[in-house]
């Protein structure tokens, strides 16, 4: 309970910050994955698997937090990235195909996924990019 209850207050502080910052960066955001890695393996070790919070789960609870934020809120700003589950890395170049967001340890990792999605989004902003891969891959299912 005292976990539920702290992770919400921190997602909420953490997303009135970002969206009242008018220069919220990359660079930002990667910091944000970190501290939130930190801060919870910090004060919640002795209820986490190998006592940590991995940066694949803190991306995937900012960038989703982030996203149903902005698709539901008014007000809300667009993210600048998006959460990286089985299903999107699936998309990517074959060099990060082999990460998986459930094991993933480093920044670095979560970098390399960012900059791989960059380089295949045609342009478009990550946040809208996985919404339309993410529904092809939902039609594609229902399809077969």
């Amino acid at each position: 309970k005292a976990f539920k209850e702290y992770l919400r207050l921190y997602m909420e502080n953490w997303l009135s910050n970002t969206n009242s910052n008018d220069s919220y960066s990359d660079k930002d955001h990667y910091n944000a994955i970190v501290n939130l890695s930190n801060v919870i393996s910090r004060e919640f070790n002795h209820i986490l698997a190998r006592n940590s919070l991995k940066i694949g789960t803190s991306q995937k609870l900012l960038n989703v937090y982030w996203k149903a934020n902005w698709i539901f809120r008014k007000g809300i700003k667009e993210p600048i990235h998006c959460p990286f589950d089985g299903i999107i890395i699936r998309k990517l170049p074959p060099e990060v195909k082999k990460v998986s967001w459930t094991k993933m340890k480093t920044i670095q990792q979560y970098k390399d996924l960012v900059k791989a999605a960059r380089s295949i989004s045609n342009g478009q902003s990550l946040a809208i990019w996985e919404l339309v891969e993410y529904n092809k891959n939902a039609i594609l299912k229902n399809s077969l």
